[in-house]
């Protein structure tokens, strides 16, 4: 397929993948039926958990839903970056991992209000993304584990893998995978602060205070420890 002059480029091309994606996913679940899944959902589940941007980490008891959801049987095709479909209230839980750096920076604003929104007081939110800090230890003061995760984008992720330096890695950390906004920790947390959230914390990955939150990053999507190495986690509460 020849891609448009208007749409080349990795931002372009992001945002014609996402129209051709939204089109498919109405087609597939109208609104009526998007209603529906989350009503049936809601009335059935008790804690209620919302899981935003799934992927193939489908958890059993969420509601997971996913902008790509026409490629993931069972999962409700969800715009995080538009106003959420469910009432006010409506979730005790609500987890979002590896999702909202792929929105720009005012869509991930958006996405934690509205998660305020419809999360109970009392509710709890768990937010995992890529760390930008990785990569400041990655330039700065890498240890072995960072070689090591170095040595595998190296090999499996870059178009030029003779180029095997720490800035190549930086700059893929960017713009790869349809990256639009990387967080380090303050922003992340005055982001989640200005939605109302309070309590904020650093958790590990799959680890947590909160039973409902252990266990459910998708750690089999990388070697073992890389996920750990490169996701911040930040869990918060609504008064």
């Amino acid at each position: 397929m020849t891609v448009p002059a208007a749409i080349r480029g990795l931002n372009g091309y992001e945002a014609f993948r996402r129209g051709v994606l939204r089109i498919l996913n109405v087609a597939r679940q109208p609104q009526w039926r998007r209603r529906r899944i989350a009503a049936d959902y809601l009335a059935r589940h008790r804690p209620a958990k919302l899981n935003i941007g799934c992927g193939t980490n489908l958890l059993e008891g969420w509601l997971n839903t996913e902008f790509a959801a026409v490629l993931l049987p069972g999962a409700l095709y969800l715009d995080a970056t538009r106003p959420l479909p469910f009432p006010d209230a409506s979730f005790e839980f609500v987890f979002s991992e590896h999702m909202i750096e792929h929105v720009p920076l005012a869509g991930g604003a958006s996405m934690l209000r509205e998660c305020f929104r419809v999360l109970k007081p009392g509710g709890r939110i768990r937010i995992a993304t890529p760390r930008l800090e990785f990569l400041l230890e990655l330039l700065t003061d890498p240890t072995d584990v960072h070689q090591a995760y170095g040595e595998l984008h190296y090999d499996d992720f870059t178009e030029e893998p003779e180029v095997r330096t720490p800035a190549r890695i930086a700059n893929d950390y960017y713009r790869m995978w349809g990256h639009q906004f990387v967080y380090d920790e303050p922003t992340l947390r005055l982001l989640l602060e200005r939605a109302g959230f309070v309590n904020l914390r650093v958790e590990a990955v799959n680890e947590s205070k909160d039973p409902h939150f252990r266990g459910i990053e998708n750690v089999r999507r990388m070697p073992e420890g890389m996920l750990a190495l490169t996701t911040l986690v930040l869990e918060g509460d609504k008064p």
